[in-house]
């Protein structure tokens, strides 16, 4: 597995182990997705975003949680970028107080 942190690594084993890659996991809840009117529009934004981010942008779809809601739209924001949703520096942002990734 070339270019995975030791945590993704580990996610990968488990997924491994239970029979399922991460991309049968995100193509199941895609699938889940289409009967929806927004389906068409989810699977091209989903198709322009990086693999990492994917599983996390789908999971924020589904309502889990308001934090993955957050995390997923400060994340696209930000370009995908981790680093750059912690040095956010818009607090004309409605989730400025509560984007993920602070000390």
């Amino acid at each position: 597995m070339p270019d995975l942190t030791p945590i993704q690594k580990a996610h990968a084993a488990r997924r491994a182990a239970q029979g399922k890659s991460a991309e049968e996991l995100i193509s199941k809840a895609l699938r889940d997705l289409i009967g929806t009117t927004a389906g068409v529009r989810i699977i091209c934004r989903v198709d322009e975003m990086p693999v990492s981010s994917r599983a996390a942008y789908i999971k924020a779809l589904r309502g889990v949680s308001p934090t993955t809601g957050i995390k997923a739209h400060c994340m696209e924001c930000m370009g995908w970028i981790r680093l750059e949703v912690k040095r956010c520096s818009s607090p004309e942002c409605a989730l400025y107080p509560y984007r993920p990734f602070q000390d």
